[in-house]
């Protein structure tokens, strides 16, 4: 503006300028240049808004690229990062953006499109008032896959408001990752709940030597489908049975602290349940991407009291059920490109052999004399010696080391481990949680309900956004 006045000043002085024709030359050429200069100030205000425009539209269009939802969703999205970035008092006016989502084979390609207007100053005397610019910006967002196993403490310390908590986390991480989906081409979940063992479901009868034929997952006189350990170190390990042998029927033979027949397995009798099946958990759900088949297994999760606390067994199952070998084989190979394998672990106590003392039953001595000082469990009873020993101390470090046998073998073939460990103080039973999760994964500790929910719902967010490329 100061060099214009300045030109307007002389063009004003070569007017007056009586000694020539020089004086009309001089005024007619400086009308262009005058013209000239101020449209260039209107086009470098236009462009300085274009420019202001393309980076607001920018960091909507990222902000959309690493979320998930309905087009309204989205659309909030999008408006919230473009009205950051491009804020009322800025120059320019802005008109709300428009996006566009176009999906095609597991690719979103999101165009996010605006205009801005800025009035003019000097080319309103050619009858142009304002200047419209126009920008737009795309982001292919390639949907990973994933692949996760949920491997959920059970067990008799559970019971009440903990299992209670763990169904609403559990449901929360779904709801987070499903969104408003009943299922999801690029996801799926499985769910390994664990107590004593771990119950594989319907292909349990496959597993065993010959004895399906007592197999019946609503009986609690039969066989409902819970397994032993195998021998060490294919108890941890993801063999064949060619390789690590089949496996037995977990089968409690009716003793002094669980009689039957007749059996009783409801819930509420807690420790004072009697059946074959006592501590034999909810059955494995294999991975599936049926929101509803996940929500129904998790709604039915129950405490199962008695046998102890085993996460090894539980882990190790975790592991088959996301391997592409045998058992199951719903999991794609390993290192699949563009697919990622996740397992959370989440448990409330130590690894140990749930015990009572020799006199302390839940039955008179008439009904049977044996007496046993711990529960039957993945692998029988402490005192058969299947770990290598009696003692229960050092059976609990036994199973603590089988359980980072596990993960490290896990982590070696590129799974994400996260665990969660529920109200649980003890240090060293914590540290062994925190290395399950040391390569590559997270431990997280939640001395509440709503913490777990919290950690619950922080993975889900976290697991939701590795499905998501730029």
């Amino acid at each position: 503006m100061h060099m214009l006045e300045k030109l307007a000043s002389f063009a004003r002085s070569l007017w007056c300028d009586r000694r020539g024709n020089v004086a009309l030359y001089w005024t007619v050429a400086a009308v262009p240049v005058i013209i000239a200069v101020g449209v260039a100030v209107d086009v470098s205000r236009a462009y300085f808004v274009r420019e202001r425009l393309y980076f607001a539209l920018d960091a909507a269009g990222l902000a959309v690229g690493s979320s998930q939802g309905t087009q309204a969703e989205m659309e909030a999205v999008m408006q919230a990062y473009f009205d950051a970035n491009y804020p009322a008092e800025a120059l320019g006016v802005p008109a709300t953006p428009v996006l566009n989502l176009v999906e095609s084979n597991g690719i979103t390609t999101i165009t996010v499109s605006g205009e801005a207007s800025i009035g003019t100053t000097f080319m309103r005397v050619a009858g142009i008032d304002d200047i419209t610019v126009g920008s737009s910006i795309e982001v292919t967002q390639e949907t990973e896959g994933l692949e996760l196993v949920l491997v959920l403490d059970v067990t008799g310390s559970m019971a009440g408001t903990k299992i209670a908590a763990l169904r609403q986390a559990s449901r929360d991480l779904i709801e987070i990752l499903f969104g408003n989906e009943t299922e999801k081409e690029f996801l799926k979940v499985g769910i390994v709940p664990y107590a004593a063992t771990v119950n594989p479901g319907s292909i349990a009868p496959t597993l065993v030597p010959s004895e399906a034929a007592n197999y019946d997952p609503t009986n609690e006189e039969a066989w409902k489908g819970c397994v032993l350990a195998r021998s060490y170190p294919h108890d941890s390990l993801d063999s064949s049975v060619a390789d690590g042998g089949a496996w037995q029927r977990y089968n409690w033979q009716p003793a002094k602290d669980n009689w039957w027949p007749p059996a009783d397995n409801t819930e509420s009798l807690g420790n004072d349940r009697h059946s074959p099946n006592l501590g034999c958990p909810n059955a494995i759900v294999p991975l599936t991407n049926q929101r509803a088949v996940l929500e129904t297994t998790i709604n039915a999760l129950i405490s199962w009291h008695r046998g102890g606390t085993f996460s090894n067994i539980g882990m190790v199952w975790g592991w088959r059920v996301i391997s592409p070998e045998e058992p199951f084989t719903e999991a794609l190979p390993y290192n699949t490109p563009k697919y990622d394998k996740a397992v959370i672990l989440m448990t409330d106590g130590e690894n140990l052999y749930y015990q009572l003392p020799k006199d302390d039953y839940h039955v008179p001595l008439s009904q049977n004399e044996a007496q046993y000082i711990s529960d039957y469990a993945a692998y029988q009873r402490l005192d058969d010696g299947v770990l290598g020993t009696t003692s229960k101390t050092e059976a609990r470090n036994i199973l603590n080391a089988r359980l980072e046998e596990v993960c490290d073998d896990m982590a070696a073939q590129g799974i994400i481990i996260y665990t969660v460990t529920f109200q649980l103080s003890n240090a060293t039973t914590l540290g062994f949680y925190e290395r399950c999760a040391a390569n590559g994964g997270r431990h997280f500790d939640a001395p509440t309900a709503d913490d777990l929910r919290e950690d619950f719902q922080e993975i889900a967010d976290e697991l939701k956004n590795l499905r998501v490329s730029r």
